[in-house]
């Protein structure tokens, strides 16, 4: 009886259309698919893969990564929001007739893949926008949108840098946020959400 290698059926296989989300920081992967709410999309999730791929000179993440596969999924600008505070280094792939035609990474990156031969599709900056809407969720919770439900939006104060914090400002209630204080909503009410997990500076 000849056996066969379980590790052939276990490989992600490309997609012929959607996104794959690549080299996110590992432990993310599931918490961004979360936000993403991709209902009745095949999803494939890679987690705490190997990976060889060095950001000045050191291996990224110790040498490991989440990746997420997803079919036929369209990405918002919340979304591209929240996956460059959470995983600043990610690379979001967009996929057509199985073939990348856009790219969207950090500054650093986008310059890697503008010199290399080996792409030659769109690129686009993985950066955090001036605003951010129902991605977050107000961490006040006298605010109307905490109350009454409804659109929420927020403007970024200040851009997470090494040393500095993201900061954001509810646009209903005006008040600022900041760090692990900041709430991501995947669905809950802001009494079932605890500080931050995926907060990074």
């Amino acid at each position: 009886m000849v056996k066969t290698d379980i590790r052939n059926y276990l490989r992600i296989r490309p997609i012929e259309e959607g996104i794959v989300i690549d080299h996110l920081r590992p432990g993310t992967g599931l918490f961004i698919l979360n936000l993403l709410n991709y209902e009745g999309l095949r999803v494939t999730p890679g987690l705490n893969y190997d990976t060889s791929k060095e950001i000045d000179g050191e291996l990224l993440y110790d040498g490991k990564k989440d990746i997420m596969f997803i079919e036929g999924g369209e990405l918002t600008s919340d979304h591209i929001g929240a996956i460059s505070i959470v995983s600043p280094l990610a690379v979001i792939n967009h996929i057509k007739e199985s073939k990348v035609i856009n790219k969207i990474a950090s500054k650093d990156r986008i310059a890697e893949y503008a010199t290399g031969e080996e792409y030659s599709g769109k690129l686009g900056v993985l950066e955090v926008p001036n605003s951010l809407g129902n991605i977050l969720l107000c961490a006040n919770p006298k605010c109307t949108t905490n109350k009454e439900g409804g659109d929420r939006c927020f403007e970024v104060i200040q851009k997470p840098t090494e040393s500095l914090d993201l900061v954001v400002g509810c646009g209903y209630c005006e008040k600022e946020f900041y760090g692990d204080v900041i709430r991501f909503y995947t669905g809950q009410r802001l009494s079932d959400v605890g500080k931050t997990r995926y907060y990074l500076k």
